[in-house]
């Protein structure tokens, strides 16, 4: 399998190291904009269009009823900074400059989407729910308007004191409606027939698991009361029971999973009918996916990700929903990764795609060419000693993903080495 995605990497990493643009499908009459959603640690197989027996995704289930739905998508890194970096700049993390541990901003080396399609006439606006996405990482690099929708309430209570990020921390100063509600505000100030690029980062469902009063006892009963030892689950996702009690039960986290998932997308319904209202919903192409998932219970990897390279962590939603440009209603089985997420919304926008992406449009698999799909996917992950950074020319852990495959049938563990893009026009891959 590893001597089977030498030449693609090698292809792709020559692919990495062009300058000239591929061109964009050509243009019809219409303007399309973009929202792009991303959703923190959302695992594809908790909504109800992947299976999940619980109503916790009306609005993404109806969503992927108008467009097309990939049943099996996968983060290239899962965790929040690494991951959404290869998404908005459709490159691998090696060669994105973003580090698991330390921590460093997005290089401005890069060319995200939002200063793509800024090029290309687009009014562009962001808000994130999740500090790791926020000005201090560059992550508002091409935006002209750019929202840290938990800052405003920070500051309220700490005045200009530093805000010192932790795990779910954030959540104590945002949610979901007010990501809502701070694009909301941006999409009326444009004028008519402005075309746009929204981008909103939710937060929910990343721990800790606290849904709106209103979503108490929703879902009750649902998962088997499973005990296990406190030290097992991360500290930041502990609750405590009416007596002050730590709470053991997975069976109680993963009922306020499930909630925090319904109430994220009770959030993104009111958007959706506020664009129909607006009369932007036709000419604007809709694409929620998330960062990456959670494990909750598999392996004993309980209520994380990221430290770990385990598909629970990696599998993730993705709808493309535009209409008459994609088929309603269509489901693509094979794998497919957010690398190719950048190069797939430029087609559909009829923007010339940068051929130092190294993602492939999704948009001829979209539409039944089953022979355009991927030849491999792979995703890295591990802890602060996994050498990810670009230039490191270390190995990254991966998984070969067969095109045959289900969503866990990964095989065996991976070594695969990605070089960095230096100039040079021949690369290998070993």
């Amino acid at each position: 399998m590893l001597a089977a995605l030498a030449p693609a990497l090698a292809a792709l990493a020559l692919a990495g190291c062009a300058e000239a643009e591929r061109p964009a499908a050509a243009p019809g009459d219409r303007r399309t904009s973009l929202l792009l959603v991303t959703v923190d640690t959302l695992r594809a197989d908790h909504l109800g269009a992947w299976g999940h027996p619980l109503e916790t995704s009306p609005a993404i289930d109806a969503l992927a009823a108008e467009g097309v739905r990939f049943a099996d998508a996968t983060v290239q890194w899962p965790k929040t900074w690494p991951s959404t970096a290869s998404l908005l700049t459709g490159t691998w993390p090696t060669q994105t400059g973003v580090r698991y541990r330390p921590r460093r901003p997005l290089p401005e080396r890069n060319r995200t989407l939002a200063e793509i399609l800024a090029e290309a006439g687009c009014r562009t606006a962001g808000v994130v729910a999740n500090a790791n996405l926020g000005r201090r990482f560059a992550f508002d690099q091409g935006f002209e308007h750019f929202v840290e929708s938990w800052m405003r309430a920070y500051r309220e209570q700490f005045g200009e004191r530093a805000f010192r990020n932790r795990p779910g921390r954030v959540k104590r100063f945002t949610d979901a409606r007010g990501v809502v509600d701070e694009g909301l505000a941006w999409l009326e100030s444009l004028g008519p027939g402005e075309r746009f690029f929204l981008w909103l980062h939710f937060m929910e469902p990343h721990g800790p698991y606290v849904a709106p009063e209103r979503y108490e006892g929703l879902f009750d009963g649902h998962y088997p009361s499973t005990r296990v030892p406190l030290a097992a689950l991360p500290g930041y996702q502990v609750q405590r029971d009416g007596r002050g009690a730590p709470v053991r039960d997975l069976g109680f986290y993963q009922t306020r999973y499930d909630r925090e998932i319904r109430h994220l997308d009770g959030a993104l319904a009111r958007l959706l009918e506020a664009l129909e209202r607006l009369g932007r919903r036709r000419d604007t192409l809709v694409a929620p996916t998330a960062d990456h998932g959670e494990s909750l219970v598999e392996d004993g990897y309980y209520l994380e990700h990221g430290r770990l390279p385990f598909q629970p962590a990696a599998h993730v939603p993705l709808v493309l929903a535009l209409e008459g440009a994609l088929p309603e209603g269509a489901v693509v089985p094979e794998p497919v990764g957010l690398v190719d997420l950048a190069p797939t919304l430029l087609e559909l926008l009829d923007v010339p795609v940068p051929a130092r992406l190294v993602g492939r449009s999704l948009v001829p698999l979209a539409r039944g060419e089953r022979e355009a799909a991927p030849p491999f996917v792979f995703f890295g992950g591990g802890d602060e000693r996994a050498p990810t950074a670009r230039g490191a020319g270390g190995p990254v852990e991966a998984r070969a993903h067969p095109r045959a495959g289900g969503p866990r049938d990964l095989g065996p563990r991976r070594v695969v080495a990605l070089p960095p893009c230096s100039g040079t026009r021949r690369r290998r891959a070993t």
